[in-house]
């Protein structure tokens, strides 16, 4: 049977460069200055890790290459050069942790699973220590399926959960307003967090119907209302077990503003809607600015004369991403909207199969790259080959370097299928995207920070290299300066004999260390008397609590037989657990006293600790984490 083979490229993206465009009117000089320093002082990370496939085995490696790029241009980041990278359990659970060293932006690497964790649905988390600084959301994460032999067969729980739908409205703009008429996003979601089918309709407190609405993908959708002074709305749909649920809308504004953004209905041009209560017709001025990642592209002066302010802009003025419009009064946001441009500039990848063997089962592959203009380009990749007999794929569920660098990385909170708005992209998939941030806010800076001039000292810094750092101590755990400790390298072929002292606290550290990505070592201390009955705590690295998760979480039954197949044709990997043959005792064996302590030879002798070469392989890939728990 000819085999379907799926190849799954990721590379760093391209993307164009714009300048930006600013008015010479004065209203926001001041704030656009301080956008700009903020930009600069502050700048942000993003990470996207490719790996060889969606699910795994416990006990098999996660074979990874990882991106770090700057947020503002999507370029390889030179900020950071350590990695973290958590495997995190279904009770949110770090399961097993390694770090790599970053160079220009790139990694690659492995994760050992552990051949103990049960079947179930496992998240990986990735991302720098400045990153912390900006918070959790803008991590990476993404979803897997790990399954263990030994679990995959147990009857699956049948208790009965309650179905719910939580129904939450996002007025554009921010506000509703009496007398202003509007689109409203809405968003219904299941027991679990995720996106669910509802329909339904709008009343008012005379129970007069006046709009109707169905979600689309995602559990999203929109209605448009005029809300008359006075009244009150509810929204009404009908739940899975056939009542009705009764929702009732945001509080709406008397007097305000309310910013209109249609990127649908043309092709090559965005078309703005600014609209106002009479109250507030007085002729003062608002001003609109639209920025991407923290670079403006667009301000304009809004005179308001009248009621209704309109205008259009070129999309090209914008690069492809996440554009983000607000409406100031003074230096005070009072609108917002984020939209989506796509150019579809991104790199082209061309594939070609160049010769094939049947004989051997071997293939060439021919692989070309070029810009959007079809200009050769080079670049760095890496490619994942999956066999489409044997593993179930779904390309929707991907997390691909496009959905994530210019869609999810900039969304707080969970995103759904981040690559369905990417894969074979038309126009319901536009509409579905517009909805998706209607109802999603970019949140990668607070106007509000900006404004009051907040500072912003990082508490966390960007590492620049892997160090092994702890401390000395006596046997009543007083801190011992001067010691000397020795760091000396046990791997074949990686010879490295670091000394230091410890300072007056009895701190120590090696830094800039240059590795390769397993490698073995001893750590021995000594006081400055040359005592050797000292100890040595080494410092953990860091540590990120897992937090609870709302996201995709996978069926496993798609995957069990995959799981059942792959322990038939791998004999490596097994359940957890052996089944010994049976052994009959005939006579107890004399036990003798060991009467010769045998002690380490290296050069500086007896040990204080010994990592072995087997636990570097299972548990770490770097000199990081090789020392968690001790002594």
């Amino acid at each position: 049977m000819k085999k379907r083979i799926l190849i799954c490229f990721l590379c760093a993206l391209s993307l164009m460069s714009f300048s930006a465009f600013i008015a010479d009117e004065d209203p926001l000089t001041t704030l656009l200055k301080k956008l700009e320093e903020f930009t600069k002082k502050f700048p942000q990370e993003k990470i996207h890790l490719h790996l060889d496939k969606p699910y795994f085995i416990a006990g098999e490696d996660i074979w990874l290459k990882g991106y770090l790029v700057t947020a503002e241009r999507n370029e390889p980041s030179d900020l950071s050069k350590i990695l973290y990278i958590d495997l995190i359990s279904p009770d949110n659970k770090v399961a097993k942790k390694i770090t790599l060293a970053v160079d220009s932006g790139r990694t690659f690497g492995q994760l050992t699973i552990p051949d103990s964790l049960a079947s179930g649905n496992y998240r990986l988390r990735a991302y720098t220590n400045y990153m912390r600084n900006f918070g959790e959301d803008f991590f990476f994460e993404r979803f897997i399926a790990i399954g263990n032999l030994g679990d995959v067969d147990k009857p699956k729980s049948t208790q009965n959960i309650k179905k719910t739908i939580a129904l939450q409205f996002f007025p554009e703009g921010g506000n509703m307003v009496y007398g202003l008429r509007g689109k409203v996003g809405i968003k219904a979601t299941d027991e679990n967090g995720l996106g669910i089918n509802a329909t339904g309709y709008v009343i008012d407190d005379t129970k007069e119907k006046v709009a109707i609405f169905s979600t689309e993908f995602a559990g999203m959708g929109t209605f448009a209302l005029n809300p008359v002074k006075g009244r009150t709305y509810q929204a009404v749909i009908e739940k899975p077990d056939g009542s009705l649920g009764i929702y009732k809308l945001p509080k709406i504004l008397d007097n305000g503003y309310s910013l209109s953004i249609n990127n649908l209905s043309k092709v090559d041009t965005i078309l703005i809607k600014v609209a106002t209560t009479s109250e507030l017709v007085k002729g003062q001025k608002l001003s609109l600015v639209a920025q991407c990642n923290g670079t403006v592209f667009f301000t304009s002066i809004v005179n308001v004369d009248n009621q209704i302010f309109t205008a259009s802009i070129p999309k090209a003025t914008f690069p492809t991403g996440i554009i983000q419009f607000t409406l100031f009064t003074e230096q005070t946001p009072i609108a917002e909207r984020i939209i989506f441009i796509n150019h579809k500039d991104q790199l082209k990848i061309n594939f070609a199969v160049k010769k094939s063997k049947v004989i051997d089962n071997q293939t060439t592959f021919d692989i070309s790259t070029t810009d959007y203009n079809n200009n050769p380009i080079d670049g760095n990749f890496s490619i994942a080959i999956t066999d489409l007999n044997k593993t179930p794929f779904n390309e929707d569920d991907e997390t691909t370097i496009i959905s994530n660098l210019l869609l999810s990385s900039n969304l707080k909170g969970f995103v759904e299928q981040p690559n369905y708005y990417f894969n074979n992209p038309n126009q319901d998939k536009e509409r579905q995207l517009d909805n998706l941030l209607l109802t999603q806010g970019w949140r990668r800076f607070l106007w509000k920070d900006i404004i009051d001039g907040n500072d912003f000292p990082p508490k966390y810094a960007s590492e620049k290299s892997l160090n092994i750092a702890g401390l000395v101590t006596d046997n009543y755990n007083k801190p011992l300066a001067n010691a000397k400790v020795t760091l000396v390298s046990i791997t074949n072929g990686f010879d490295m004999v670091l000394d230091t002292t410890t300072n007056n606290a009895g701190k120590f550290v090696f830094d800039r260390l240059d590795v390769p990505d397993t490698v073995s070592f001893i750590l021995q201390a000594k006081s400055k008397n040359n005592d050797k009955n000292v100890k040595v705590i080494i410092d953990q690295d860091v540590q990120v609590t897992a937090k609870d998760f709302i996201g995709n979480s996978i069926n496993m039954d798609t995957y069990i037989n995959y799981f059942k197949q792959r322990y038939k044709e791998s004999p490596n990997l097994k359940p957890n657990g052996i089944l010994l043959k049976q052994v009959n005792i005939v006579k107890n064996r004399e036990l003798k006293p060991i009467t010769n302590v045998l002690h380490s030879k290296n050069r500086n002798g007896s040990v204080d600790y010994v990592v072995s070469k087997d636990r570097i392989e299972h548990e770490t890939g770097n000199a990081f984490n090789i020392f968690n728990g001790v002594p």
